[in-house]
């Protein structure tokens, strides 16, 4: 039977929270039934928007293999169930910059598939002038919710 809960150490914790990439629902949801689509689509989120733009990173086949074709007896095999993979997960995100080659995977910086997100803090002026649970123009003309203790929510654009 496996444990009800888990414990993090702090470092370990800090870490995940400090590298998070949010991950699309919808492609989480269209990739579910490949588990190797899953992994590869979840790495590739994770990876891509950390490759320095300008240096592609090369990511060898038999690295490529120990990851995420540790099942299969045979590279040939791997790399034919691999590339088949990598389609599917194109379609779920398609600004994901990678090419194949001979020598293994080229990743190129990518944005990731979810885009941070802008919020944005009134300033002490705004706040006071503001009835809770208002819709407010910020100084730029985004609209931006209040919520009904008066603080900031998130901004919708």
């Amino acid at each position: 039977m496996w444990p009800t809960t888990i414990r993090l150490s702090h470092e370990f914790f800090t870490s995940l929270q400090d590298h998070a990439v949010p991950l699309d629902e919808r492609a989480v949801a269209a990739l579910a039934t490949s588990c190797m689509a899953l992994d590869t689509y979840c790495w590739l989120a994770q990876r891509l928007h950390r490759v320095p733009s300008g240096r592609p990173l090369l990511v060898p086949w038999p690295a490529l293999k120990a990851q995420f074709g540790w099942h299969h007896n045979r590279m040939n095999n791997f790399r034919y169930d691999f590339r088949q993979v990598l389609a599917e997960v194109r379609t779920q995100y398609p600004d994901a910059r990678f090419e194949l080659d001979h020598r293994g995977m080229l990743l190129r910086h990518s944005a990731p598939p979810i885009r941070p997100k802008v919020v944005a803090l009134p300033t002490p002026q705004d706040a006071a002038s503001e009835a809770p649970g208002e819709i407010s123009s910020g100084p730029s003309g985004d609209a931006s919710a209040v919520d009904d203790g008066g603080h900031e929510g998130e901004l919708f654009t």
